[in-house]
């Protein structure tokens, strides 16, 4: 999603005012990660790496402030 917000804001001109996002399939949509992963690193559950944490917030806060400082069409 982060490649398609800075094709957006590098071309401002065909980039659109409002996206919306579903999901498909028999569970829940959820717009972030895998929850129980990040649980389980945290909680130093065996097989779950702690960096797991680290990649994900590192790029949802980088997603967040794309979308945040795009500049109005």
């Amino acid at each position: 999603m982060l490649k398609k917000v800075k094709s957006w804001s590098d071309n401002q001109a065909s980039s659109p005012r409002v996206v919306f996002i579903s999901g498909t399939g028999g569970k829940a949509f959820c717009a972030g990660g895998d929850i129980v992963s990040l649980y389980n690193a945290n909680i130093g559950k065996e097989g779950y790496d702690k960096s797991i944490k680290r990649e994900f917030f590192a790029q949802e806060y980088l997603l967040d402030y794309s979308l945040t400082t795009m500049s109005p069409l």
